[in-house]
């Protein structure tokens, strides 16, 4: 589905990603490790088109996708769900959700993606017409998910959905992923900083370090202990 092609990608002069290389398939939830500040971001940002890469090949379902400007990715069914959530906090969890359905390609199933995700998330429901402002952090974070969804995607990047929530309601949020993978058939790339709870979900993993990526496996075989090797040396 996804193909990266030894991509690179500049802040000004600071080399971000370096010849970054990866794949996924239809299907699958991929994980993309490492501490922070290693590029794992950036790397989801390039690939949806929030930040163009300065060489290399982004490849989606076969269309080069490298110089699309961001609305045209979404259309095409790529969705980035960022750390920051960037929700609109003044409006209602129904108003923040429609706006999700923006492009030409979902306004069309609005009220059936609608449906779905409030099945896929019931608290969402129960609160469609209270203002975002006042939800715990795991129901924002619930609701940027689900207006990922509303846009029809395909292939949905979601960036370190656990930060800051307690860990019963971390739990939930990696179970609602895979309930999105498993159940609705949505391609999923993870990025996060629990690594047992993102390799208990996912099917590959990559890891990154100063921007290179410098292992990949299956998840099964990719250890806490292994991913610390890789940081120590």
């Amino acid at each position: 589905m996804l193909q990266v092609e030894r991509v690179n990608t500049f802040y000004g002069k600071i080399h971000a990603l370096k010849d970054i290389s990866l794949t996924v398939k239809e299907g699958e939830i991929v994980a993309v490790l490492g501490a922070n500040g290693h590029g794992k971001s950036t790397l989801l940002k390039t690939v949806c088109g929030l930040l163009p890469p300065n060489s290399g090949d982004i490849l989606f379902c076969g269309t080069r996708i490298n110089n699309l400007p961001m609305h045209k990715v979404v259309k095409m069914g790529i969705v980035y769900v960022p750390e920051e959530k960037n929700l609109f906090q003044d409006l209602t969890v129904k108003e923040n959700l429609l706006l999700g359905a923006y492009n030409s390609r979902a306004r069309k199933d609005r009220e059936k993606n609608l449906n779905t995700v409030m099945e896929l998330f019931p608290r969402l429901g129960e609160r469609e017409h209270q203002i975002v402002a006042t939800l715990s952090g795991g129901e924002r974070q619930m609701l940027a998910m689900g207006r990922g969804l509303m846009s029809s995607a395909r292939l949905i990047l979601i960036d370190e959905p656990s930060v800051g929530l307690a860990p019963s309601l971390k739990a939930d949020v990696f179970k609602k992923i895979r309930e999105i993978n498993r159940e609705r058939r949505i391609t999923v790339i993870l990025v996060e900083q629990e690594v047992a709870s993102t390799l208990a979900i996912s099917d590959r993993g990559y890891v990154m370090k100063d921007g290179r990526i410098v292992y990949e496996d299956e998840s099964s075989n990719i250890s806490i202990e292994i991913i610390q090797k890789l940081y120590l040396r």
